[in-house]
Parts: structure tokens; C-alpha cells; sequence
């Protein structure tokens, strides 16, 4: 038996994964408010059907609403990385972008102030 759980061990080490159904964030630790459903923690990045955090005006650290993170049926991080790489597009290319590049990339900077 302790040789097949050290297998299992050592098959099973680069996994790092975590499910979490619902969790409900009041003023945490971050002084963050919020909500996610249906979370995966796939390798520390965060997976979600539905996600929303925010933090709330304080007088201190804390001047506007601020959007600290959200997800919607597990786009979010794909869509960050296509404003990722248009940025780095916009910065590298010597020629500048197309047209429908530029367009997508003000949307995505909107949406990832």
C-alpha cells in the first residue's frame, strides 16, 4: 500500500488544483466586497463561471470604487491575454496597428484599467 500512495505521490506533485463552489467576500483582509461561484484554481490562477470583486470607497487608501477583479463564464484571463499581447503589438510594431487591432485594443484597455 505504501508503494502505490508514492506513486500516486509522485505522479500526482506539479497538480495544484482547488474547487471552490461559493464564496462571499465582506470586507476580507484587502477590504475587498465580492462574490465567486463555481471556482477553479487551476496552477494559482483563478477560474470562474461567475466573479465579481470590488472595493469600496474609505476616505484613506481607498479614493473611487475600485474593480479589483471579475470573471464571466472563464473569459476573463483569455481576454487579458489577447489586451496583453496588442499592447506589446502597439509598443513593438515600427508600422503601429490595424485598424481593427487599435479598435479592439481601446475596447480591452477599458474594460482592464
Amino acid at each position: 500500500m505504501k508503494k502505490l500512495l508514492e506513486k500516486i505521490s509522485w505522479l500526482t506533485r506539479k497538480w495544484n488544483y482547488t474547487f471552490q463552489l461559493f464564496t462571499l467576500k465582506i470586507n476580507d483582509d484587502h477590504n475587498s466586497w465580492g462574490f465567486r461561484f463555481l471556482t477553479f484554481d487551476i496552477n494559482l490562477r483563478e477560474h470562474s463561471l461567475l466573479a465579481f470583486e470590488c472595493r469600496l470607497p474609505n476616505k484613506t487608501n481607498v479614493r473611487v470604487f475600485t474593480i479589483d477583479d471579475w470573471d464571466f463564464f472563464f473569459i476573463s484571463y483569455r481576454i487579458w491575454l489577447i489586451y496583453d499581447e496588442l499592447d506589446d503589438s502597439r509598443m513593438w510594431n515600427p508600422e503601429g496597428l490595424s485598424k481593427w487591432d487599435g479598435i479592439k485594443l481601446r475596447i480591452l484597455s477599458k474594460i482592464f484599467r
